[in-house]
């Protein structure tokens, strides 16, 4: 049944999966060469003011002021203090930060080998920020035979400036005495321990996750398209929506922030949820 909910290729070109194209194996994204996909020159801080990560020491802020929750719609406050919006921000940082990827570097490809025991994963990645954007952090996989069967800390490429745990879970205490791996060890061994081509690879906005890691896969079920919002794309609800209206989970209510086994658990139920209910519903995605 999960085999009629993966996304056509065309779908995955226009929500930014990266992808190898022909007929030149050129990796794109969103139309574009890999090189072509963010204009790092203009990047948008959580304070709002606009950074070039092309500058040296771009990070260093007098007073980096921003809001680390979104606006509540109803009442037009934020949901991290509950002032209203357009107030200036309620927490402050020495450093600016940026949300975005680094493509450049190696990129590995799923390939076709025998794999019977990791047919259907479902896959979740936590992010910090760092001097180069946003890097993984922390990689998990979850089997849906097997539950757990991956999950490690990456030690990121650049200097970290914020571990943004209220949202990661990633600690400084983690990174530094944690079970930790670097990104290419964690590009092999899910490439060639875990995903073959024909893995279905499960997750809420994989391209993110994939873009951080640096790995090329098309056989995805994305629960941020499997469940369309109402508006289309590039609308999407959040995980913990999804999670809430769907299943009746309430998720982080503690303070540790996000859990990539979590979130990955949660992707998971919400496929077999709609393969149950609804087998035939997806085919257009």
């Amino acid at each position: 049944k999960m085999m009629e909910h993966v996304h056509r290729r065309e779908t995955l070109l226009e929500v930014g999966f990266p992808l190898i194209v022909e007929p030149d194996n050129r990796l794109c994204i969103n139309g574009n060469n890999y090189f072509e996909d963010a204009n790092i020159e203009k990047q948008k801080c959580r304070c709002r003011k606009t950074v070039s990560l092309l500058n040296e020491n771009w990070f260093y802020a007098r007073n980096c002021r921003y809001h680390p929750l979104k606006v509540d719609k109803n009442s037009w406050t934020y949901k991290c203090c509950g002032n209203p919006f357009k107030s200036p921000g309620c927490v402050s940082s020495a450093f600016h930060t940026s949300s975005y990827i680094s493509l450049f570097g190696d990129w590995y490809v799923t390939k076709q080998w025998s794999t019977d025991n990791f047919n259907i994963l479902a896959m979740d990645c936590e992010f910090v920020f760092t001097q180069g954007g946003m890097e993984v952090a922390r990689v998990s996989l979850v089997s849906l035979k097997k539950g757990v069967v991956y999950d490690t800390l990456v030690t990121p490429n650049y200097e970290i400036l914020d571990y943004n745990t209220q949202f990661s879970g990633i600690t400084p205490e983690d990174l530094a005495y944690g079970n930790v791996k670097t990104l290419s060890e964690v590009q092999y061994d899910l490439t060639c321990k875990f995903l073959s081509c024909d893995t279905i690879l499960i997750g809420h906005g994989l391209h993110s996750d994939l873009k951080g890691l640096h790995v090329c896969h098309e056989n995805i079920i994305d629960t941020s398209i499997l469940y369309p919002h109402f508006k289309g794309l590039p609308y999407r609800y959040s995980l913990e929506y999804l999670a809430q209206e769907y299943l009746g989970i309430t998720m982080r209510n503690g303070e540790s922030g996000h859990c990539s086994i979590e979130d990955a658990n949660i992707c998971l139920q919400l496929v077999i949820l709609k393969s149950e209910l609804y087998p035939f519903q997806c085919y257009a995605t």
